[in-house]
């Protein structure tokens, strides 16, 4: 009947070859659902807010590092977010007294994010944000990785958008302010994006 009608029945080794292709081509997507998911997963994204300045008063977004430092397991409200000296954070803290028991702001670049991260512990951060060196980055957050140097931190260490750290380091210098009061991380489950305060300059959704 098949024949009669024009259609090739499949079998044998052809039937099995069709078989395990169509396996390979589920295997094939379902990995890379999970590749996306662990690498694109909303959940890995985290939030705070800047209470003051008020110029600064906004929600931004950060992702915590991929495979290194300690998870934002707590919260930590008023504590302030202060740029360090150098700003690369490669060297020897000049303002390592006033980081301690703080958060940390790193820009991007000199080292390895790594190295900052223990820097910055060193001088007795409570956690440390490092934010892109490129200060046109609106949207693109990326995962830090660890350097491969068999050293550790036990900080919280997150990413922050370019556009985000240079516009808050900026207002901090241009006002003569040593740092920001944050809150960190904050729950934004359930609001929508209409009713959250960014900042006039973000992209992010």
């Amino acid at each position: 009947m098949a024949a009669s009608m024009g259609l090739r029945s499949v079998s044998g080794p052809d039937w099995r070859l069709q078989k395990t292709w169509q396996i390979f081509l589920l295997c094939s997507l379902i990995l890379a659902a999970i590749r996306y998911v662990h690498g694109h997963g909303v959940h890995e994204n985290l939030f705070f807010s800047v209470l003051s300045p008020e110029d600064l008063a906004f929600i931004y977004k950060i992702r915590p590092a991929k495979n290194f430092g300690a998870a934002f397991a707590q919260h930590f409200h008023r504590i302030c977010l202060i740029p360090t000296e150098p700003e690369d954070a490669c060297g020897e803290l000049a303002n390592a007294p006033v980081i301690s028991g703080e958060v940390a702001l790193i820009k991007r670049g000199g080292c390895s994010f790594m190295s900052k991260a223990i820097t910055a512990e060193r001088a007795g951060a409570a956690a440390v944000i490092i934010y892109d060196n490129n200060d046109r980055n609106f949207d693109s957050i990326i995962d830090m990785i660890d350097d491969n140097t068999d050293r550790s931190t036990s900080i919280p260490v997150a990413f922050l958008l370019g556009r985000d750290g240079y516009m808050i380091k900026n207002s901090l210098h241009q006002q003569g302010l040593p740092s920001a009061v944050i809150s960190i991380p904050v729950n934004i489950t359930g609001v929508s994006l209409g009713h959250v305060r960014r900042s006039p300059w973000s992209l992010w959704i």
